[in-house]
């Protein structure tokens, strides 16, 4: 009975043995691990707040009774003296007035369109290397969302194409046309029925007919001693349109946005620092600016961003309040989940599944936000982290060099 009880004790010790020894092994062995693939990402540094533009402006004169006809549009650069608008005492003679410009613009294409006279193969290689060019230049302007001067650009590719017909000989010149276009201008100027008055421009800039009662409120010159608080309040206030006036003239291509900020964003600022910011309105995003100066942000304190942009486009001297994303610096690396980062002997890294077994690889981070890290691609060292790198996000018992199925 001993020898029988002794016997089945060893054999129940041996299986408890083998169930240990297996337990351990599935566990060595496992691979119930959850793992995501490194990939490359890229992500802006991105602020979104709301801010008030900032331009050297001059208001024109009082408007006086009638209609009045703007020469040019908003934004156009106009030089002291230049004529930017007529009054009118009736529609009718506006309308004239329109179509007469309109003729003087095609004769004028047209006339400088005939200056070219020789006809040769060299002459037409050059047009056509410059038609290319002006179209290319049209269209890159058009994909990138900032298209500035599209009237001068659209009349340059015009006249190109003019000089073609007449370096291929198909017109010898356009005498006829402007001819006729001469006659019909003079028809139209005759039967104006009164005469307008004319308002020029104070000095060269860039012409707007809108005002919104800030005009002088705000200006380079001082913007810096302007307090945060009272910027904070500036850029929720509206400002009402203002027709009494002729209109203004933006003094220089150089305009500032003020952005107030809260404390807690001033890490990411620095003055000098490039950026781009996105109006969220056609052909209003990817604009470039520089900090030009950050106000206040002391011991904890709000701040204000002062950025400089030298662009001129239609829509933004409309502008005064804006909402707006502002685009710090860019990052570009591997992207995994904040779960699966390890220190092993004082190094950061990750767990990764590296054929039968799992390795630790080294990471740098470049950028995190909440529930990722962007981490800089290790191209020289073995044991950094690579691009398609298996990595583990959960598992248990991991260690450098454990053999897995």
């Amino acid at each position: 009975m001993n020898s029988f009880a002794q016997r089945l004790a060893a054999f129940f010790l041996a299986v408890l043995l083998l169930t240990y020894v297996g337990y351990q092994g599935y566990r060595y062995f496992s691979t119930q691990y959850e793992t995501e693939t490194a990939y490359s990402y890229t992500v802006a540094d991105t602020l979104t707040a709301r801010g008030i533009m900032i331009r050297d402006e001059e208001v024109i004169d009082e408007k006086p009774a009638g209609i009045v006809s703007y020469i040019y549009e908003d934004g156009t650069k106009v030089s002291a003296g230049m004529s930017i608008a007529e009054i009118y005492t009736n529609s009718a003679d506006v309308k004239k007035q329109k179509k007469i410009r309109e003729l003087e613009e095609e004769i004028a294409l047209l006339q400088e369109a005939g200056t070219l006279s020789e006809s040769s193969i060299s002459g037409a290689e050059a047009i056509n290397r410059s038609i290319h060019n002006s179209v290319t230049n049209l269209l890159t302007a058009s994909d990138s969302g900032v298209v500035t001067d599209l009237d001068g650009s659209v009349n340059e590719l015009t006249v190109l194409l003019n000089k073609k017909q007449v370096v291929t000989g198909k017109v010898d010149n356009f005498s006829e046309r402007i001819a006729y276009l001469e006659k019909e201008r003079d028809y139209q100027k005759s039967t104006i029925s009164s005469g307008f008055t004319q308002f020029n421009s104070p000095q060269t800039g860039y012409f707007v007919h809108t005002l919104d009662g800030a005009e002088g409120l705000l200006s380079s010159e001082n913007m810096e001693s302007i307090p945060v608080e009272e910027y904070q309040k500036l850029v929720e206030r509206e400002f009402t349109p203002d027709d009494s006036k002729i209109g203004k003239v933006i003094r220089s291509h150089n305009w500032y946005l003020a952005v107030p900020i809260e404390a807690k964003d001033l890490g990411r600022c620095r003055i000098g620092a490039k950026v781009d910011m996105d109006f969220h309105l056609t052909q209003l995003s990817g604009i470039p600016g520089v900090v030009k100066a950050i106000l206040g942000g002391e011991d904890g304190q709000d701040a204000v961003l002062l950025i400089q942009c030298s662009y001129v486009l239609p829509e933004l001297t409309s502008l005064r309040t804006v909402e707006v994303e502002i685009h710090f610096q860019s990052y570009t690396g591997l992207r995994i989940s904040s779960d699966a980062r390890r220190f092993l002997d004082g190094k950061e890294g990750v767990y990764v599944k590296q054929g039968h077994e799992i390795r630790f690889k080294t990471i740098t981070p470049i950028y995190e936000e909440e529930g990722f890290i962007l981490c800089g691609v290790s191209v020289d060292s073995e044991n950094g982290l690579k691009l398609f790198d298996e990595v583990i996000v959960e598992g248990t018992e991991l260690y450098d060099g454990k053999g897995i199925k």
